[in-house]
């Protein structure tokens, strides 16, 4: 069962924290004793992608963009430093926490817990960075 315990979300708190310190970003990690784990960019250096599957979502009059964890790579609406970006903050989620047992042939799904991640959040958008 697909399950972010607190002993693992501070771990990848702390490591996305660092990651955030490196590359200029900003942004929160949440989804403590559920089954997906919230990442929010809320401020960078990079500016908001736009093209197919990354259509602005405008809420509350802001921009907010969420991210296809699994599709990222292909997106043509992503410039190479947000793929960038994106790939080592995936790595800095996963590394030996994330784990991915699942078989479709068989209809059977168990992984360590699901990924969501935003650039930008409904209620203040995306900042970037001067």
């Amino acid at each position: 069962m697909a399950y972010v315990s607190k002993e693992d979300k501070k771990v990848i708190a702390e490591r996305v924290k660092t990651l955030f310190k490196k590359t200029g970003f900003k942004g929160s990690v949440a989804g403590q004793g559920t089954g997906v784990l919230k990442v929010t960019i809320k401020s960078g250096p990079l500016r908001l992608p736009v093209g197919p599957g990354y259509e602005p979502k405008s809420d509350y009059g802001e921009s907010h963009y969420v991210v296809n964890p699994y599709r990222f790579r292909e997106s043509k609406g992503l410039s190479q430093e947000w793929k960038d970006f994106l790939v080592d903050l995936e790595a800095a989620i996963k590394q030996d926490i994330w784990f991915d047992k699942s078989d479709i042939m068989t209809d059977y799904f168990h992984t360590a817990f699901y990924i969501d991640i935003r650039i930008g959040d409904r209620k203040n958008g995306y900042q970037e960075a001067a």
